[in-house]
């Protein structure tokens, strides 16, 4: 599968194992042909854990486990589910890995390239997705389970896709380019022509020179409306 698609599977894969872990179920034998792929909205595939037959509840045990270890699907198991039937929710964590492994390789890691070969299965891995995969799945098939996740929805945070940051700063940097256009535009553009008005001085044209006081006093008046 694309890491997108796994993706969306994972993350609903993870939805239903924390939906049983939080109730204190351990599936103990997930697997991919335990995961069915429904048709979901839209016509999208959905995942659905199935068959809880050899699923525990931590919260209920009484006395202690009978079973001995080693049941399940023996490719999927972790390794203290081998020796143990008394396991946590990190034993469904490694089968995890291996589903993921799985979804991106077409087939789950050999338990000697988990163990002994993980330089190349991580070279493996990285050829189909991107390097944090390889690294996500490596440390959910870590033959510790303390050197796991410590649950399963952090390996959706840690193989989450990042929002380009485009989107962030592309409307800003469009602002700024409107903005500065804008500047250069009005600061650049020809200033206008001066506009101005000359009063030329009225003349008293009526021969009479008493009254020449007349057109001086009107051009004066007529200066300062129009400033």
């Amino acid at each position: 599968l694309k890491p997108a698609q796994a993706f969306d599977l994972l993350e609903q894969t993870v939805s239903g194992l924390k939906a049983a872990h939080a109730n204190g179920v351990i599936h103990r034998d997930l697997k991919t042909g335990n995961i069915m792929l429904v048709s979901g909205a839209l016509g999208n595939p959905r995942a659905v854990i199935t068959d809880f037959g050899l699923a525990t509840n931590v919260l209920h045990r009484e006395g202690g486990l009978t079973e001995h270890g080693g049941q399940g699907t023996p490719e999927f198991m972790a390794p203290e589910q081998m020796k143990s039937a008394d396991v946590s929710a990190l034993a469904d964590e490694y089968a995890l890995g291996v589903i993921l492994c799985e979804m991106l390789t077409g087939s789950p890691p050999r338990r000697q390239d988990v163990v002994f070969g993980r330089t190349q299965l991580e070279a493996k891995l990285a050829k189909a997705a991107d390097p944090r995969w390889a690294k996500v799945i490596l440390r959910c098939l870590e033959q510790n389970p303390a050197d796991r996740f410590k649950s399963v929805d952090e390996i959706v945070l840690a193989l989450k896709p990042s929002r380009p940051r485009t989107r962030v700063w592309i409307p800003v940097a469009l602002l700024v380019a409107v903005v500065v256009a804008a500047a250069l535009w009005y600061y650049s553009k020809p200033a206008p022509p001066a506009t101005s008005l000359a009063v030329l001085p009225l003349v008293n044209r009526t021969g009479d020179p008493s009254l020449d006081y007349v057109g001086a006093g009107i051009t004066e008046a007529l200066t300062d409306d129009l400033s």
